[in-house]
């Protein structure tokens, strides 16, 4: 690939004029590359999720939420299943009991 900007070898002049490669700045993912090759399997990323540190896997929960989020219904289900709305319901439920609702 050319680009605008060339590399003359000074020994040579001119002539030898050779176009610089492209450089791409942007840093590869420990998913994008194993040993220099791209992930082309499940079991190939699975492996590199396996190998991630916590921070990393930390990252890529973060990454996967903005850029593929869960539909709301698994969210909420995950969330009932693991207990975290378990107080919110228990104070929702007295709040009811204890006439301290009110109908939208």
């Amino acid at each position: 690939m050319a680009s605008d900007f060339y590399c003359i070898d000074l020994a040579q002049g001119s002539k030898a004029a050779k176009p610089l490669p492209t450089v791409s700045h942007r840093r590869a993912s420990p998913l994008e590359w194993e040993g220099g090759k791209g992930l082309s399997t499940v079991r190939d990323i699975e492996r590199a999720i396996d190998d991630l540190s916590p921070q990393e896997l930390q990252e890529l929960y973060s990454w996967l939420d903005r850029h593929h989020p869960q539909p709301i219904d698994a969210i909420v289900a995950a969330d009932l299943a693991s207990g975290r709305l378990d107080l919110a319901i228990s104070r929702a439920l007295d709040d009811e009991t204890n006439g301290r609702t009110r109908p939208l």
